[in-house]
């Protein structure tokens, strides 16, 4: 029983022609989300092949039609962006995939593929630096994305010995960049990297004594290189707090700093047990060229 009762009519030309929205869904289910200017999006749904864009300013609001296959259809391992351009990179183990802005406020995102037969097996497997992206490719080691769209390896033939030797596992190698010296770190287990932009050179190896048999983390944040170490974070050359160590990326000596020099000695200075210092030997034939350990 319902004691009251409010009862009204009206007429059709009396209502406005308001229709309900069709295409205001709820994210589906993903594993990743990306975000490009005011549009995000759903990486790896329906099983790991789709992706799914809100629409744009209405991050809630995803269409069912904006849904669709990634190019090529496989799972993405990791990604990065690039936000000055509007767009991000997402690789699978065997492709590497772009996503920009398309201007279609209906679907506004669209994907294509940059090398769809070459792909990155780490989660924190490519960076970028600057404009220039810096991967870590498992047939090849490191690699970058060159004007052309072509991997570039030339780069890396001084350490890919030394890479082979160690037997890096391209499945936890993690690839950042490092603004305060312009250099890419490759870390792997305990190792370090890092190329010298500016100088073309590759540095010592480095020991960082990090998650040996994990992934390690390194993400650029406010013009530092943020690193994982343990259960904790540190700035590459800044170390954590009120802890009296810290990483410097080895440095070229000068004046000439590209001419080729004999090593007479060398002298380390050290108050930690166990020290193991690392003597890197570049071979003009880097097919012969071998990796040397003083202890």
């Amino acid at each position: 029983k319902c004691d009251n009762l409010l009862e009204s009519t009206w007429n059709d030309n009396e209502i406005d022609p308001i229709n309900p929205p069709t295409t205001n869904f709820p994210p589906p289910l993903g594993e990743f989300v990306a975000g490009i200017a005011n549009v995000i999006f759903i990486l790896n749904s329906r099983g790991g092949t789709y992706y799914s864009a809100s629409k744009q300013g209405i991050l809630g609001a995803f269409n069912p039609l904006a849904e669709a296959l990634m190019s090529p259809p496989e799972k993405i391992k990791g990604f990065t962006g690039r936000s000055t351009d509007a767009e991000m990179f997402a690789w699978s183990e065997n492709s590497l995939q772009s996503f920009l802005l398309s201007g279609n406020p209906d679907a506004p995102i669209y994907n294509r593929a940059i090398w769809p037969n070459t792909g990155i097996k780490s989660p924190m497997g490519g960076c970028f630096a600057e404009r220039d992206f810096y991967c870590f490719i498992a047939e090849s080691g490191p690699a970058r994305l060159g004007s052309g769209g072509s991997a570039e390896t030339d780069f890396a033939l001084p350490v890919r010995n030394y890479i082979k030797f160690l037997n890096w596992d391209p499945s936890i190698v993690s690839v950042g960049y490092d603004p305060v010296n312009n250099g890419i770190v490759y870390s792997h287990n305990d190792d370090a990297l890092v190329y010298m932009r500016d100088l073309n050179v590759w540095c010592l190896p480095i020991t960082l004594n990090a998650n040996t048999g994990q992934l390690s983390t390194l993400i650029t944040f406010n013009g530092q290189l943020i690193v994982s170490k343990g259960s904790g974070l540190f700035e590459w050359e800044g170390g954590l707090v009120n802890q009296p160590w810290f990483i410097v990326t080895a440095k070229q000596d000068t004046p000439s700093p590209m001419d080729a020099k004999n090593l007479t000695g060398f002298r380390i200075h050290c108050d930690m047990d166990g020290l193991i210092a690392k003597l890197f030997i570049d071979d003009v034939d880097t097919e012969t060229g071998t990796p040397e350990f003083t202890l």
